[in-house]
């Protein structure tokens, strides 16, 4: 090989390595959303039952959800404790970035942020720790980015949670509801 073709080599090396790098840097966006939770169960292993017997599942819809984020009559203790209420109902994610984000209940309340990444085509998996309940939590998604960028006009997925100091672990099925 000619000193000349070594050279050629690198450099294309070179702009590969470089170019693959720039492709996943961070990029920020600053978009928010509010988030609605559609459905989901929490799996209450705080509740004592006996070995090989099924502890109890909170199902709940909808409804349920922005109930719980309100703290209505029909809410349960949980929604007090571990979350910042609001009239709405609604959940606030601030989309810093394709590799961070924060999320809110009450738009003076708790800041959760959750890192990952977004890939270009919109799909994404970020993770954080709740700031009110310690909870383990996992974002796996897509978000409807616009034409040639990583700004999103909208995003839907799923929250998954645990924590061993609530004992309970669940899943959230969510969509964004609008910009606020």
């Amino acid at each position: 090989m000619t000193v000349n073709a070594v050279c050629k080599l690198f450099a294309a090396c070179a702009l590969s390595v470089v170019g693959a790098s720039a492709h996943s840097a961070e990029t920020a966006v600053n978009a928010q959303f509010t988030i609605k939770a559609l459905s989901g169960y929490v799996v209450q292993n705080d509740v004592l039952v006996n070995p090989g017997v099924k502890p109890p599942v909170g199902k709940f819809n909808a409804k349920k959800a922005a109930h719980c984020i309100q703290a209505t009559q029909d809410s349960d203790s949980f929604c007090d404790i571990y979350l910042d209420n609001n009239d709405q109902g609604v959940a606030y994610l601030y989309y810093d970035s394709n590799r961070s984000w924060r999320l809110k209940t009450h738009l003076d309340g708790a800041v959760t942020t959750l890192t990952g990444n977004v890939d270009p085509t919109g799909a994404f998996m970020m993770t954080g720790v709740h700031a009110l309940s310690g909870a383990q939590i996992y974002a796996v998604g897509k978000a409807k980015l616009n034409k040639g960028s990583l700004t999103p006009k909208s995003l839907s997925g799923t929250l998954y949670f645990t924590s061993t100091d609530i004992e309970e672990f669940g899943v959230i099925k969510f969509r964004s509801a609008g910009e606020f």
